[in-house]
């Protein structure tokens, strides 16, 4: 094999490292969603509220006798926020996707490199058996042609 053990050992950390820091991501991305879908809740609420109100008043005018648009203006800005909640929610959302598919593809890497470090390890067993059966077999050749010299 082309890789020694000592890149090996750096290998695997370097995918250990960049595991951990995926997995940080996500757990991040993941609070963040997490706040911004109680904050569309929140800001849904509050345009039933308003939304409510506005029936309510829809008779109700100012002292000179206009309607009275602050409520109005209320809940366009209710909508606007909660039209930007939505957007932080996709983008977020994305984000914690490609998090999860690079963290795929850590445990890939990670799972390659355990079987190649699984084959070395086979090979270098088998090497070391045939290495222990030469020696057992010079080993005899040895004594073979030490007792051949002794009774010559």
């Amino acid at each position: 094999m082309a890789m020694r053990s000592v890149e090996f050992v750096g290998k695997a950390e370097g995918i250990k490292s960049h595991e951990l820091s995926v997995k940080s991501l996500m757990e991040k991305l993941s609070g963040i969603l997490s706040s911004l879908n109680g904050q569309k809740r929140s800001l849904q609420s509050e345009l039933s509220l308003l939304y409510a109100e506005l029936a309510a008043a829809e008779s109700d005018t100012d002292e000179d006798g206009e309607p009275d648009y602050g409520l109005i203006a209320s809940i366009e800005q209710t909508n606007e926020e909660l039209s930007e909640t939505e957007e932080e929610i996709s983008q977020t959302s994305g984000e914690l996707q490609r998090a999860q598919q690079e963290y795929a593809e850590v445990e890939e890497e990670k799972q390659q490199t355990l079987f190649e470090i699984q084959e070395r390890a086979r090979i270098t067993s088998q090497d070391a058996s045939k290495a222990s059966g030469m020696f057992g077999a010079w080993a005899s050749v040895g004594a073979s042609l030490n007792q051949s010299f002794q009774a010559n």
